[in-house]
C-alpha cells in the first residue's frame, strides 16, 4: 500500500493520535497488553540469554520465563499501553463471602479448541472497576485436543478489569487473583495472572509472535496461552491468560524489596506476642512504608521496635526495581528524567518511602540519560567518568531496539516499555510488553501500513518518545555495529522462523483459526490490527455481545492472518536491505 501523505489524512491521523493520547493520560483507562503474554505451544525454544556474557555485567540475568510457551501472546496488552501495579495492595470491595453460584463446568461449553475457563462472578456482579476486586468462582479445564499446555483449576478468585485504552474498548481485559499460588501456565507458583483481551488485534496473535520472538533471542517475556472465555456463562471470545508482569522468583527474578517487608512482619510478630494476631497489617504498613529500611526502627500501633539487625542482613540498595517507562505516569513511585522520560517504578511500588532507594534509581537513570545523550557517551557518575556501556546491558538494549524495529510498535519508548535493574547489576531492558499495535496493527490509528520506516526516528506520539534514548544511541558507531551483527546472527534463524513454512505465524494460525473466528463473530474488530476500515475508538462493528450477532468464517480469520504475513514480508525486505552493509544502515539511521 502507499503511503497516505494528503494533508488531509495527516490532520485526520493526528486527531486520532490526540484522542489516543488524552484516552491513556493518567486515569483515563486501560490497556490490554500491560504487563501480559507469552507464546504457545509451538514456539521456537528460546536460546540461553547472552546478556550475562558482557564483561560490564556484574550478576547474570535473571531467570525471568524464558521458556517460550508455544506460540501464544503475552502483554500488557494495549492498543497503548497497561501499567503494571502492585495488585495486591487493590481493595476487594467486600469482605470475601462464598459465591452464591459457581462457575458452569466445562462440559457444557464450546471450546474452539483451547482450553476453557469459566468464570461466575458472586452475584452475577458486573467486573466495572480496575481498582476494586469482586469475588468469583473460576474453573480452567484444558481441551483434550489441543496442544496448548495448561493447568486444570477450580476455586475461588477474585477478579477486576485492567489495561488503559482496552478498558475502554468493548471487550475488556481483567486481572485475576487466586485464592492461593497456583502453577496455572507450568511456570511457577503465582497468585496474579492476566487475562489479555487482544481486541485491537484480529489476527490475535501480533503480541504472540513478538513474546515467542523474544524469548528465542533469549530476551525476557511473560508466558501465556489462549483460552476461549466465558464470563457468567456467556461466551467472551479469545482471550490471552498470562503472567502478570511482576518482581517474583517464577516471573522477573531479581531482589524484591517487598518480600524483605513481608519476612520483616513475621520476624516481629514472632519475637512480639502483641503483634501475633496483625501480621497482615503489619507487612501492608510495612511494604507501603520502606523508611525502616533507613531509620532501622519500625513504629506500629504506638510501639517502637528496634529492625537494625534485620536491615543490616539486607543487600545493598543498589538494585532490586522494575522500571516502565510509560507516558500513562500513573504509579505511585515515578519521575521525569532531564529529558522528560516518564520514569515509574513497577516494583518495589512504593519505593519513594525510602530516602535511599528513591535517591539511588533516580541517580542511576539520569546518570544513564546523561551518557547516551553526551556527544562522546560519557558522563560523571560517583565521582569518575563512565560511559553508558558501563551503565547499561548493552545486548538487552540493543535486542529490544530489534524487536522494536523488526515489528514497528507503536508503544515502545512510549508506554509499557519495561527495564529492571538488580542489585549490584546494570540497567537491563525487558521484559517485552505490550506489541499489540505492532506489525502493520497501528493502522488503527495511523491508516498506513508503515513497514518503510524506522520506529525509532519515526515515531512522536508524546515529547518524551520524540526525544527517546535510541535517537541518540544510533549516532555512536558502536551501538549501530551491534546492532548490524545481531540482526545477520538472527536473520536466518529466529527471525526466519516468523514465516518459514510451519514456522512461528503458521503454528499461531494453525492453533487459532476455529478460536480465531468465534472471536471475530464476537467482537469483528476490523481496522482494529487489520487493513480494514477504521471502525470508531472503542466500537464494535459486528454487535458484540449486544445485538445481532454476524458470524465469521475461518477463511476471515485466515484473511487477517494474511494481511499480518504480507506486513512481515515487506518489513523484512525493506529491513534487509537497510542491513546490507554498515554504511547503508549509519546513513539510513542517521540520515
Amino acid at each position: 500500500m502507499k503511503r497516505n501523505t494528503s494533508k488531509k489524512t495527516a490532520r485526520f491521523s493526528a486527531l486520532i493520535l490526540s484522542l489516543l493520547l488524552t484516552a491513556c493520560a493518567p486515569g483515563a483507562g486501560g490497556a490490554d497488553a500491560s504487563q501480559d503474554a507469552s507464546a504457545p505451544t509451538a514456539s521456537v525454544a528460546p536460546e540461553p540469554s547472552s546478556y550475562a556474557s558482557t564483561e560490564e555485567m556484574q550478576t547474570t540475568a535473571p531467570n525471568l520465563s524464558t521458556t517460550a510457551a508455544a506460540s501464544e501472546n503475552v502483554s500488557q496488552e494495549p492498543s497503548t499501553a497497561e501499567s503494571v501495579t502492585a495488585e495486591d495492595s487493590s481493595p476487594a470491595t467486600e469482605p470475601s463471602t462464598p459465591a452464591e453460584t459457581v462457575a458452569p463446568e466445562p462440559a457444557s461449553l464450546a471450546s474452539y479448541g483451547l482450553p476453557i475457563l469459566s468464570i461466575q462472578t458472586e452475584n452475577n456482579r458486573e467486573i466495572a472497576s480496575k481498582d476494586v476486586y469482586i469475588n468469583a468462582t473460576m474453573n480452567l479445564t484444558p481441551d483434550e485436543d489441543s496442544t496448548v499446555d495448561i493447568a486444570a483449576y477450580a476455586g475461588d478468585i477474585q477478579i477486576k478489569g485492567r489495561g488503559n485504552s482496552t478498558w475502554m474498548a468493548a471487550k475488556k481485559p481483567y486481572k485475576i487473583k487466586l485464592s492461593k499460588k497456583t502453577d496455572l501456565l507450568n511456570s511457577g507458583k503465582n497468585k496474579h495472572y492476566v487475562l489479555l483481551a487482544n481486541y485491537y488485534d484480529s489476527t490475535l496473535m501480533r503480541n504472540d509472535i513478538a513474546f515467542s520472538t523474544a524469548k528465542a533471542m533469549g530476551f525476557p517475556a511473560m508466558d501465556g496461552v489462549h483460552v476461549s472465555l466465558y464470563l457468567n456463562g456467556e461466551y467472551q471470545g479469545d482471550y490471552m491468560l498470562c503472567e502478570h508482569l511482576r518482581v517474583d522468583p517464577a516471573r522477573l527474578d531479581i531482589h524484591d524489596w517487598e518480600d524483605d517487608a513481608a519476612d520483616l512482619a513475621d520476624t516481629l510478630c514472632e519475637a512480639h506476642s502483641e503483634l501475633k494476631d496483625a501480621s497482615d497489617q503489619l507487612e501492608g504498613a510495612l511494604t507501603k512504608d520502606l523508611s525502616w529500611m533507613s531509620s532501622k526502627t519500625v513504629s506500629f500501633n504506638g510501639q517502637e521496635y528496634d529492625v537494625s539487625d534485620f536491615v543490616d542482613a539486607l543487600p545493598a540498595r543498589n538494585g532490586g526495581f522494575l522500571l516502565e517507562l510509560d507516558d500513562t505516569y500513573d504509579e505511585v513511585s515515578k519521575f521525569k528524567t532531564k529529558l522528560g522520560q516518564p520514569i515509574m517504578v513497577s516494583g518495589p511500588e512504593y519505593a519513594k518511602t525510602d530516602s535511599e532507594l528513591w535517591t539511588y534509581i533516580q541517580t542511576y537513570v539520569q546518570a544513564v540519560e546523561d551518557a547516551i545523550t553526551s556527544p562522546d557517551f560519557t558522563t560523571e557518575y560517583e565521582g569518575r567518568i563512565v560511559s553508558y556501556q558501563d551503565l547499561v546491558n548493552v545486548d538487552s538494549f540493543v535486542d529490544f531496539f530489534l524487536l522494536t524495529e523488526v515489528f514497528a510498535n507503536l508503544d515502545s519508548m512510549f508506554k509499557s516499555t519495561f527495564m529492571y535493574k538488580d542489585v549490584d547489576g546494570l540497567l537491563t531492558m525487558g521484559p517485552i510488553w505490550d506489541f499489540d499495535l505492532c506489525a502493520g496493527g497501528s493502522m488503527v490509528i495511523e491508516f498506513q501500513p508503515y513497514y518503510e520506516r524506522w520506529q525509532t526516528t519515526y515515531r512522536s506520539l508524546s515529547k518524551a518518545q520524540g526525544k527517546q534514548w535510541y535517537r541518540y544511541l544510533i549516532r555512536d558507531p558502536e551501538f549501530v555495529q551491534r546492532v548490524y551483527d545481531r540482526y545477520h546472527e538472527l536473520r536466518d534463524t529466529v527471525f526466519a522462523d516468523l514465516l518459514a513454512q510451519g514456522g512461528l505465524v503458521d503454528r499461531m494460525e494453525a492453533l487459532l483459526t476455529e478460536s480465531g473466528a468465534a472471536n471475530l463473530s464476537m467482537w469483528n474488530a476490523s481496522g482494529f490490527g487489520g487493513f480494514g476500515g477504521f471502525g470508531g475508538w472503542g466500537q464494535n462493528p459486528r454487535g458484540g455481545n449486544s445485538g445481532q450477532k454476524k458470524p465469521a468464517t475461518p477463511e476471515e480469520y485466515k484473511a487477517k492472518v494474511d494481511e499480518l504475513r504480507s506486513w512481515l514480508t515487506k518489513r523484512f525486505t525493506w529491513l534487509d536491505a537497510q542491513m546490507q552493509d554498515m554504511d547503508t544502515l549509519t546513513k539510513s539511521l542517521t540520515h
